[in-house]
């Protein structure tokens, strides 16, 4: 699929998400999803590998990149989804636009 984007000239245009809803299923846990994002090379900057962990371990919520996906796109949000604590749904992960 990637490559038949790339070959039609429109992978810059386009971007490809793929992720699990579980980071290790036999634990049911959603820490460390794995997260494949590809294209977008207009918007993010592309070709790498970000470890978003912080110094304790910790990630960051994945609500962030579908706001990123979003904001990239043009949409003009700043969250996806609801959580008792909005730091969770808001927010972009700056990363991806470095």
């Amino acid at each position: 699929l990637v490559q038949r984007l790339d070959e039609a000239g429109v992978l810059d245009d386009t971007i490809v998400y793929a992720s699990s809803d579980m980071g290790d299923p036999a634990r049911h846990s959603s820490r460390s999803v794995p997260t494949l994002l590809v294209g977008g090379g207009a918007r993010f900057k592309t070709g790498r590998y970000i470890d978003l962990r912080t110094a304790d371990g910790e990630g960051v919520p994945n609500n962030r990149v579908l706001v990123s996906i979003c904001q990239a796109l043009g949409l003009r949000i700043e969250r996806f989804g609801h959580a008792a604590d909005p730091s969770i749904t808001t927010g972009r992960l700056e990363a991806l636009f470095a």
